[in-house]
């Protein structure tokens, strides 16, 4: 009996430590998603509608050319600890003011959000880099371009990476080569 009852203890306890994983990488996966929601290691990008109406940019284009550079340029360089290259893009479009505020023309407050395009998890290499992600991404934008109407579109790239990052630098989380040790 000796045997049979140390052995059901250590599969007890085997369960309990099983239970516990399982429950670690619960909060660790929340924790990451509460990251991303509230923007952490956000990247943002404001594109506000400059008085014009013609809809084109000096050059011809609908959309300034250093904006899409840019952005390419944030989503080439973001962090990616532990090989965390996904991204979530969101682009925001704002209406008119609702009231006259003495604030920047570039910013959301006093303004009626009329939509949101999310771009759902792009990989940096094989969506970004290799994919028709920056088509994509052209296509919402000269959909969404600045006007009267609709005089703010704010891009936020959203990176997995960045997220971790976060989570690593509040000390709640260590990587995983710190748990190896």
């Amino acid at each position: 009996m000796g045997a049979i009852d140390a052995l059901r203890g250590w599969v007890e306890k085997a369960w309990l430590r099983l239970a516990g994983l399982f429950s670690l990488r619960q909060r660790f996966i929340a924790d990451v998603l509460a990251a991303l929601e509230r923007g952490e290691g956000s990247i943002v990008f404001h594109w506000y509608y400059d008085g014009e109406d013609d809809g084109e940019a000096d050059d011809g284009e609908i959309i300034p050319v250093g904006l899409l550079a840019d952005i390419d340029a944030a989503i080439r360089r973001m962090p990616a600890p532990l090989g965390a290259d996904e991204f979530i893009i969101n682009v925001a479009v704002y209406g008119p003011r609702l009231q006259d505020l003495d604030r920047f023309e570039d910013t959301p407050e006093g303004r009626r959000l009329l939509r949101v395009e999310r771009f759902q998890l792009l990989d940096r290499y094989y969506d970004w880099k290799r994919g028709d992600g920056p088509q994509r991404l052209r296509r919402v934008l000269e959909q969404n371009a600045p006007s009267r109407e609709q005089p703010l579109v704010i891009i936020q790239i959203l990176p997995l990476g960045g997220a971790l990052a976060a989570l690593f630098r509040s000390g709640r989380w260590q990587p995983a080569s710190a748990w190896l040790r």
